[in-house]
């Protein structure tokens, strides 16, 4: 038998090495390659567990917000911190942050701090913060807007190192050895992420159409037009006035009917024109070719039936010719307050009726003053009787009884159809005569609204049914829906939300 020789042996021995070599090298990658993707995936949920407490923080300050119950949250002056906050000493919110401090709270449902262990996919627990401050943003329809900034920290287990695709790495910032919002070292890797969000007031207006009826609308006329202007607005009005240039006056004349129908009355514009939309419930409008908004339906609102006022009320004798009365209340919440005593309760005028504020001191100019006027019986102005508003005076009328205005029967010297109100208290009617423009707002649910003259109503009108004869038309303020005593606070939504992706310590700061 003849043996190998020794350069065969050799050639075997290197072949077996560099076998197992080879061998050795691809578990040796395959070991790298799967301890990467290990530690991308813990990253990975990490990450996301982040932004899930963040999120859930800015639900935190959110519903505080809406609920103004800061039970839990304390309060600092001073500028945000970079970091979690300094809880040393809190002190306890009683309220929102005033301008120059912050509340923070840290979210009880959450842990303090985060843990990392390797033997999970990510932190076992989520660390979260969350400050709420004005941050120098203004207010909207009187109401505050305000910027939350949430916090969310979760270990992120695993060797302190990056992923091994760079696509990762620039998406998800791992602070492996410093703290990416601080700049201060952290003993474990983790992940954080931040959310800033502003939150906007939301309000609702009494007003926010031009016509809002509980059933029908009849318009007899073919010459009527609603539309918008925005009194507010050098660009869509004449200096507050409505302007029927083209281009100086809005496509916001809205209607909205919950019924279009009451008994066997069904809703007809007679396409007279209407810039706006229509909404509304029930059988089909009839002729709608004027309509340049949208036609839709279903339309559902509510309206609440108002009921006689309260506080104290100085009773007035109206039989008093060209009495003139003064609006000195400082606040709607603080009016001159009168009720009309004489006639059974009746304001039937005829002659002329003031109301201005007080004559203000030498060198000042007059300031904006309030009043309510309670009639429990009718309102009845028509003929050549004239109520004049002064321009800084701000008027609410209830009525128990109808209301007949004449349009050219009331001057209302501001222009504004905020500052003359009639609320209608319980069933009756409302008519606006004339061929005069009655600058005000009607508000009615429970009325009976006609117009019967050619004149026009600047502002907006609520009842059970309207029908416009001849052809008035109504310009509808859009002012109404966002300024005045006409607008009351909802909660708050959010204008803005995206995630602070600074990074200090590579200098990349946002």
């Amino acid at each position: 038998m003849k043996s190998k020789s020794s350069n065969e042996k050799g050639s075997i021995l290197m072949t077996t090495l560099f076998t197992i070599t080879i061998l050795t090298m691809i578990c040796a990658t395959s070991l790298h390659v799967t301890s990467q993707n290990a530690n991308a995936t813990t990253q990975t949920a990490s990450w996301q567990q982040a932004l899930a407490g963040a999120e859930g923080a800015v639900d935190q300050a959110m519903a505080a917000m809406n609920s103004q119950s800061w039970a839990g949250w304390y309060t600092a002056t001073g500028a945000l911190p970079a970091g979690k906050p300094n809880s040393t000493n809190p002190v306890s919110a009683s309220g929102p942050p005033a301008s120059g401090s912050y509340n923070y709270y840290f979210p009880a449902t959450l842990a303090t701090s985060p843990v990392s262990g390797a033997a999970n996919e990510s932190g076992q627990t989520v660390a979260s913060w969350v400050t709420v401050d004005k941050a120098g943003l203004p207010t909207k329809n009187g109401y505050q807007e305000y910027r939350i900034r949430a916090t969310g920290v979760v270990g992120a287990p695993g060797p302190a190192r990056v992923s091994n695709q760079k696509l990762d790495n620039q998406l998800r910032k791992i602070s492996l050895r410093f703290d990416r919002f601080t700049g201060t070292a952290v003993s474990t890797p983790q992940a954080a992420r931040r959310i800033e969000v502003i939150a906007t007031p939301v309000t609702n207006s009494a007003f926010p159409r031009a016509i809002t009826m509980q059933n029908w609308l009849s318009m007899n006329g073919t010459g009527s037009i609603i539309d918008s202007f925005d009194s507010n607005s050098p660009i869509y009005s004449n200096n507050g006035q409505y302007d029927p240039t083209p281009g100086r006056y809005k496509f916001n004349g809205d209607v909205g009917l919950i019924s279009s129908e009451k008994g066997n009355n069904v809703s007809n514009l007679k396409d007279n024109v209407i810039r706006g939309s229509l909404q509304y419930s029930g059988p089909a409008v009839k002729n709608t070719g004027g309509v340049t908004g949208i036609v839709s339906s279903p339309f559902n609102t509510t309206l609440p039936a108002p009921s006689a006022p309260t506080g104290t009320f100085t009773p007035y004798n109206s039989n008093i010719e060209n009495a003139v009365v003064v609006a000195s209340g400082t606040s709607a919440s603080n009016p001159t307050r009168l009720k009309i005593t004489s006639n059974n309760g009746t304001f039937s005028l005829q002659q002329n009726f003031t109301i201005t504020g007080p004559t203000p001191p030498p060198g000042q100019t007059a300031q904006d003053t309030y009043m309510e006027i309670w009639v429990p019986g009718n309102y009845n102005v028509t003929g050549n009787a004239l109520v004049t508003q002064s321009s800084k005076v701000h008027v609410t009328w209830y009525v128990d009884g109808s209301i007949s205005v004449a349009g050219n029967g009331y001057a209302n010297q501001s222009g504004r159809a905020a500052n003359v109100s009639f609320i209608a208290i319980g069933a009756g009617s409302i008519t606006l005569s004339g061929n005069g423009d009655f600058i005000g707002t009607f508000y009615g649910p429970l009325r009976d609204v006609a117009f019967t003259g050619n004149g026009s109503l600047v502002g907006a009108v609520i009842g059970d049914n309207l029908t416009i004869g001849s052809n008035a038309s109504i310009h509808y303020d859009e002012a109404l829906a966002n300024s005045g005593g006409n607008v009351t606070f909802s909660n708050y939504a959010y204008a803005s939300w995206f995630e602070d992706n600074s990074d200090p310590v590579r200098n990349i700061v946002y």
